[in-house]
């Protein structure tokens, strides 16, 4: 291999792992947010947040 592939390797690997925590960091950040589906009930892993929200809104 010359200098030439391992270059086009490197940079395709780089991208490649850029995709993948873009889209990590997406899920993340949706899984940290209530969906506003207002169903607030005790079962909602959210309702304590949204809950706190909205108390401090008053």
């Amino acid at each position: 291999m010359d200098y030439k592939e391992i270059e086009e390797f490197i940079i395709a690997g780089i991208i490649i792992i850029l995709a993948v925590y873009i889209l990590c960091k997406n899920v993340i950040n949706r899984n940290d947010k209530c969906s506003g589906c207002g169903s607030c009930s005790k079962m909602c892993p959210y309702y304590k947040n949204k809950k706190n929200i909205k108390e401090i809104k008053k």
